[in-house]
């Protein structure tokens, strides 16, 4: 409810009390404003969270999406026709045994979880261009379908 909402409906309470010509004390009529003031700041309140939970939601389907998009892309290096699940301390602790290329400018290749949702967007907007290539494979890492 308004500012205006509220100073409205409060003088036509209060100008009903007078021609009611009732002896009401202002207390009498705070207490029957305060239930929709009430509820309207619930109602921002659900807003807001609904809105943060939306941008949550948002954020863990990118992630999804790109840890989508590694596993796969691995699996192509691998020469593999399904997604493997990338082992990211292995290729941190062993640099150069797997070679990315094409991702965007200033995004280092790491777990998607630790990007923020612009980043997994850029990520996604180059998905065809980017390339796994693995130069030491890593023994008993390959699953099988």
């Amino acid at each position: 409810m308004s500012a205006i909402n509220l100073i409205s409906s409060s003088s036509l309470l209060w100008q009903q009390c007078v021609s009611w010509k009732k002896h009401i004390s202002i207390k009498t009529v705070l207490k029957d404003l305060r239930g929709p003031l009430l509820r309207s700041a619930n109602c921002r309140r659900m807003k807001n969270y609904d809105a943060r939970l939306s941008r949550i939601d948002i954020a863990n389907t990118l992630r999804e999406q790109v840890q989508d998009l590694f596993n796969k892309k691995y699996g192509e290096a691998l020469g593999i026709k399904y997604p493997v699940q990338v082992p990211y301390k292995r290729i941190k602790s062993n640099p150069g045994s797997v070679i990315i290329e094409g991702l965007p400018p200033g995004i280092p290749f790491r777990k998607p979880c630790t990007f923020g949702s612009q980043n997994l967007e850029r990520i996604l907007a180059v998905a065809d261009k980017i390339k796994f290539t693995v130069t030491r494979p890593f023994q008993g890492l390959i699953p099988k379908p």
